[in-house]
């Protein structure tokens, strides 16, 4: 993971989310990247009761890593989740890598998702951070949600 850019590269989204069965969230989002790539991404993040803990996969189309298996903390007041992974390296073809994205929710109508990749010597390094502000409420209910930072 090299330096992150010098100056912010804006990109447009859209996404979607929807509570499964009150203990797993589903998200589906399009993207153009700041290049003019287009990806699309879709995210599974839950409670697994068999393991009594949180896990998530997120599937990416269009970019170098398609596949991520993560394992989820959430902070004890419900706004922060963060995700810990790995997939596919975007440095060495055929190589794994480390991940962590931290979903943080701001306010009522805005979060953040900051992604960072570790490097070599054990660093973590930010390579994206998004702020999401919605345009339409969630399908998810105070009763339904399985935690507040994917469904508000």
């Amino acid at each position: 993971m090299g330096p992150g850019p010098t100056q912010a590269q804006v990109g447009k989204a859209h996404e979607s989310v929807k509570c499964v069965g009150g203990l797993w969230a589903f998200g589906e989002g399009t993207a153009t990247m700041p290049d003019g790539a287009s990806m699309t991404d879709y995210l599974v993040l839950g409670y697994d009761v068999s393991y009594k803990e949180y896990r998530g996969c997120w599937f990416r189309l269009g970019v170098v890593a398609p596949v991520e298996t993560m394992w989820v903390k959430l902070s004890a007041d419900g706004k922060v989740m963060t995700l810990n992974g790995v997939g596919p390296s975007f440095t060495k073809d055929g190589e794994t890598a480390n991940y962590r994205h931290v979903i943080e929710i701001i306010d009522e109508d805005h979060r953040t998702l900051t992604s960072y990749g570790q490097d070599e010597n054990g660093e973590w390094q930010e390579f994206m951070k998004v702020r999401h502000t919605p345009v339409s409420n969630s399908v998810c209910t105070p009763k339904t949600r399985p935690f507040p930072v994917i469904c508000p």
